[in-house]
């Protein structure tokens, strides 16, 4: 064999590389983007705010959590409905009753989640259906709490304490 075969065997292997590693570099990256969630959150006095959520994921290292990434204007007249449950998957729904989360899966099995923060009162799911939003109001009725709920693991994952009483959310892009 002469040299310029092998040059063209490892060209090949070179070009070969080159693109699977451009794959797996634009899959990253979209995953990576698909991993933060804005909420837009409304209080009964029209103000609203946008919170940013981000899962951690172990092999991404920092940047995860929740906070109000910005406030939104002011909006009395177009208002947000609140909802109080959801389908999520053939035969899966969430639900709010009685101020607990309530996660059921195809095979009938319910779990409740009860937080210390505050009686559940409205929810909205993210758009792939894999995460709930939930509200929860203070006892005091000053204050609310977004959470993120999981809904593969059932958990809360990050939480944003918000001033005043949240009445309404949606995920938004």
């Amino acid at each position: 064999m002469d040299g310029r075969r092998e040059g063209e065997e490892l060209e090949v292997h070179v070009s070969r590389l080159a693109f699977a590693a451009a794959v797996v570099l634009a899959t990253a990256a979209g995953r990576a983007d698909a991993q933060r969630y804005r909420v837009l959150a409304a209080s009964e006095s029209g103000q609203r705010s946008v919170i940013e959520f981000r899962p951690c994921i172990p092999a991404e290292g920092s940047g995860c959590g929740a906070w109000i990434d910005r406030e939104a204007v002011p909006d009395t007249i177009s208002r947000l409905m609140p909802a109080t449950g959801a389908l999520f998957g053939p035969g899966d729904s969430v639900w709010i009753d009685h101020g607990a989360i309530r996660i059921r899966d195809a095979k009938r099995r319910t779990k409740i989640i009860q937080d210390r923060r505050g009686a559940a009162t409205t929810l909205t799911l993210a758009p792939m259906r894999d995460y709930a939003f939930v509200v929860l109001q203070s006892p005091d009725m000053q204050s609310s709490t977004v959470v993120m709920v999981d809904l593969s693991t059932r958990s809360v994952i990050a939480s944003c304490p918000m001033p005043g009483r949240v009445s309404a959310i949606a995920v938004v892009r």
